[in-house]
């Protein structure tokens, strides 16, 4: 699962080779369409398939079987979907359709964000606006919901830039330390500031999830969903060029690359096209 997200082609070969093997063992490799070309010479013989949008009638048949937890009114939702043009380009996958309801099974507001990138900041107030599951310490007075937000932007930026989309507890704490240097949080000692906002964020909001790992080897970590990640890093590089400029470096990436030059370097890169798509959403308002 998530063809897209492998950078290192030698490994791939590899664990192709192995897995074929076992010839009477289906295997099935799935891969966002965008990233697929890179890897396509190393899948002849496979039968292709592409998921198509969900008609009318999954659609509804899904939103009436949704686990929701707090209940909304199903054929409302079914309803302004099928006559918003908006929600209805957006909700004709089942990943969008899902947030769709959570925010309409979460929210108590009656509209619904008409944009992609406009979910998923609406999702994530939800998130970290959770009810607090175990208490966290911080050294002082506790980073507002904004403050939260753009530390959490900044590492899911921070890890990107250095294509760490599953990373050990370590590369999460100093992700989260490199955003708390941006927001000016921890000046002297950015540690325990670290370490309560992976409790947070973990254990409170579950934006950030345990992936397990081998066994007596360091646990892996990665953002709930990758689209959580990519729209996070497309917030962190969007909110720099706001407020402090295009051409001003990024103190999070280790090169001193501007916004400009971070875009630059990633136009033509597969694995960086969602950030793309929700930086040019984000980038159009100053919100």
């Amino acid at each position: 699962d998530g063809l897209d997200e492998v950078s290192d082609g030698d490994w791939l070969r590899r664990r192709l080779a192995s897995l074929r093997s076992y010839r009477r063992t289906p295997l099935i490799v799935t891969s966002r369409t965008s990233a697929f070309p890179r890897h396509r010479s190393q899948f002849d013989g496979f039968e292709l398939l592409w998921l198509g949008p969900m008609s009318a009638e999954q659609r509804k048949a899904y939103i009436h079987a949704y686990a929701a937890r707090h209940g909304f009114d199903r054929d409302a939702l079914s309803l302004r979907i099928d006559h918003d043009p908006a929600l209805n380009t957006l909700a004709r996958t089942p990943l969008m359709l899902a947030i769709l309801c959570f925010i309409a099974d979460a929210s108590k507001k009656s509209s619904l964000p008409g944009t992609r990138a406009a979910l998923y900041a609406h999702v994530l107030g939800l998130l970290l606006e959770r009810p607090k599951r175990v208490g966290v310490h911080y050294p002082s007075e506790p980073p507002r919901l904004a403050e939260r937000k753009l530390i959490l932007a900044m590492a899911a930026c921070h890890l990107q830039l250095r294509n760490r989309y599953t990373f050990t507890e370590q590369e999460l704490l100093t992700a989260l330390e490199a955003g708390l240097a941006y927001c000016q949080y921890g000046a002297t000692d950015a540690r325990p500031w670290a370490n309560a906002l992976h409790k947070e964020f973990i254990d409170n909001s579950g934006i950030i999830g345990d992936q397990g790992g081998p066994t007596l080897a360091e646990p892996t970590y990665a953002y709930t969903h990758l689209t959580l990640h990519e729209y996070l890093s497309a917030y962190a590089l969007a909110h720099h060029a706001h407020k402090v400029g295009w051409d001003s470096a990024l103190v999070i990436d280790e090169t001193g690359r501007t916004v400009r030059e971070v875009l630059q370097t990633h136009t033509r890169d597969a694995r960086w096209s969602l950030t793309l798509e929700f930086f040019k959403e984000l980038i159009a308002s100053p919100a």
